[in-house]
């Protein structure tokens, strides 16, 4: 039976072992995609460590954790640096057609990362609550106890 436990606790241990490898290796692939997306390879001077560098300060900095996470802030950087060359672009354009669809690309890539933004928020939610330590309910009066969420919708 000891040889059970042992032979268990060991198989759990290598799952660990191997979720663990998996995440890191997940983390890799997003880091090393983002640097690619977020970089000009055409560049001769293109260096993939100090892109990759950057990509992973990036993760670090929004405090991506976890693969969702992670994904959502790559996506975040690649759209921020491609809006904000379009802008550039609108910006140096001398031709108005020019002009206007870089600005309408880059107002696109805007609320793009609005929503990516937002959807972070509210993965990274901080799970904040608020105690409640002493209700009075006097004569007439109602209280709500529980979840209260606070979606506003219309009824005819």
């Amino acid at each position: 039976m000891s040889n059970e436990i042992t032979k268990s606790k060991s198989d759990s241990d290598n799952m660990t072992i191997t979720l663990d490898k998996s995440r890191e290796n997940f983390t890799d692939r997003v880091t090393k995609y983002n640097a690619i997306a977020c970089s000009h390879r055409i560049d001769e001077n293109w260096d993939r460590h100090q892109a990759i560098t950057e990509s992973t300060n990036n993760l670090k900095a929004l405090n991506a954790q976890g693969g969702l996470q992670e994904m959502i802030v790559a996506q975040m950087t690649s759209i921020h640096l491609l809006q904000q060359m379009t802008v550039a672009l609108a910006n140096s354009s001398g031709l108005a057609d020019s002009k206007q669809y870089y600005t309408n690309s880059a107002i696109k890539l805007a609320n793009c990362f609005t929503q990516q933004a937002a959807l972070l928020a509210k993965l990274q939610g901080d799970g904040q609550k608020i105690v409640v330590e002493h209700v009075e309910v006097h004569h007439g009066g109602q209280a709500v106890v529980g979840n209260i969420n606070n979606s506003h919708t219309d009824t005819l």
